[in-house]
């Protein structure tokens, strides 16, 4: 079954723990450890909050469905980026309070007090960013429903302009002048991206045989 953890240290052929040491200014084993530690703890808040709140299930679910949190596993431009950084802010205040409050409560690692934040940081972008790449998996992997199964020629176009347009999202970088949606931040960047966002998930949900439970999401990270 795997978990966020594999997904995360395997993403980008296991590149992205050799950026996020470089990036929090210590080593790739380092990171890797800060890593071991920092998505369980951040993955055991996400269950939690959301196993407890519909609402909050349902934000994390809404936010999953968005294809372009996976960049931050695969693009190095948005893996340690400034966005990366204030989504994980923002993820990590709605988890534990505040940013400081996690890190000196709950995500204590052997580093100052800067880079540890960073680590958490881009920890907690990781993690929901894993969840969404496990939700992708999913979706790609359930079966269509019988009015809509694609067959022969007809799957091969459909998947080919899957890819295609999946190919257009991931060239996108994050913007800073408007504050994407992350899970944590209610807000959203413009009021039409939010509709053609609610109109993708719509489809994405109608076409797959049920929402992914937070385990589907998390993975078998605290099993055994």
């Amino acid at each position: 079954m795997g978990n966020i953890l594999e997904t995360i240290k395997a993403a980008n052929e296991g590149k992205l723990i050799d950026g996020l040491g470089k990036a929090c200014g210590i080593s790739k084993a380092q990171a890797s450890h800060a890593l071991d530690k920092l998505v369980p703890a951040i993955a055991s808040k996400i269950l939690a909050k959301s196993d407890n709140d519909p609402d909050d299930y349902q934000d994390l679910i809404d936010i999953v469905d968005d294809e372009e949190q996976v960049n931050y596993l695969t693009k190095p431009s948005w893996s340690f980026s400034i966005a990366a950084i204030e989504d994980g802010q923002d993820i990590l205040s709605h988890l534990f309070g505040s940013v400081s409050d996690a890190i000196a409560n709950e995500l204590q690692l052997d580093h100052d007090d800067a880079t540890n934040a960073r680590l958490a940081n881009f920890s907690a972008t990781f993690c929901v960013a894993a969840m969404a790449s496990r939700n992708q998996a999913l979706f790609f992997t359930s079966e269509p429903e019988d009015d809509e199964e694609p067959s022969g020629l007809w799957a091969m176009l459909v998947a080919a302009l899957l890819k295609g347009l999946m190919q257009s999202l991931t060239r996108k970088r994050p913007r800073r002048r408007y504050r994407r949606r992350t899970y944590g931040r209610k807000k959203t960047r413009k009021r039409s991206s939010t509709r053609k966002r609610k109109s993708t998930t719509t489809r994405r949900r109608r076409r797959r045989k049920k929402t992914p439970s937070l385990n589907d999401l998390i993975g078998d990270l605290f099993r055994g």
